[in-house]
């Protein structure tokens, strides 16, 4: 006698383990998928977000600050003033020029000072370039002591460029205009963003003036 064959129910059996398979085997592949379009869209965002900083930064501007006034005459005293911008951006270029005659007013400093230290009285300026005072002590980030000849022009402190202001104990950068008319002298603002640079004349302690560093 024949025995039943049975090989209807291995073959179900076959089947439904072959279709279980399939579905786990599309189900990997389908988050498979997924994760490497989540990982390919990351990397174009990566790619799109550095782009965007290695742009290259707009072009410096040059900012000018000019040394301007009128000789004494008819008895009145000289009209001495810096002529500056309110702002300037770090990164610009910030240009110090002589527009006054040298051999009519004497020459000029633009030397970066701490406000506290800029006279502001009449006995102050008078007094400026004794022992103590900010204008002695301008005179020697130039290297001279105030009647010698100045050997250190521009005098740098902190980072290249207009960055450092001085004080009675600490130098500062400077610049001096020379006995030459229309003398001119250029560095970037490297001063951090926020800064407000003060800046006088030790020549001419009357003078001074203020420009803010924006980013």
């Amino acid at each position: 006698m024949k025995q039943p064959s049975g090989g209807g129910a291995g073959e179900a059996r076959h089947d439904g383990k072959d279709q279980m398979h399939r579905y786990r085997f599309t189900k990997r592949r389908g988050i498979v998928l997924a994760s490497m379009a989540a990982l390919l869209a990351a990397a174009l965002l990566t790619s799109q977000l550095a782009a965007s900083s290695a742009a290259p930064r707009k072009r410096a501007t040059t900012e000018t600050v000019a040394i301007r006034g009128k000789p004494a005459e008819n008895g009145h005293h000289a009209t001495l003033y810096f002529d500056a911008p309110k702002t300037v951006h770090k990164g610009d270029i910030l240009r110090i020029v002589n527009k006054t005659i040298p051999h009519k007013v004497g020459p000029h400093t633009f030397a970066m000072v701490q406000q506290s230290d800029i006279p502001t009285t009449g006995k102050e300026f008078r007094n400026c370039f004794s022992p103590h005072h900010i204008c002695l002590s301008i005179a020697h980030w130039l290297g001279s002591n105030g009647r010698s000849p100045v050997t250190q022009d521009p005098a740098k402190a902190g980072k290249p460029g207009w960055d450092t202001e001085g004080s009675l104990t600490k130098k500062g950068d400077v610049w001096f205009t020379r006995n030459k008319p229309d003398t001119s002298f250029s560095q970037i603002v490297s001063a951090k963003p926020g800064t407000t640079i003060t800046f006088m004349c030790a020549v001419h302690p009357f003078m001074h003036g203020k420009i803010k560093v924006l980013p």
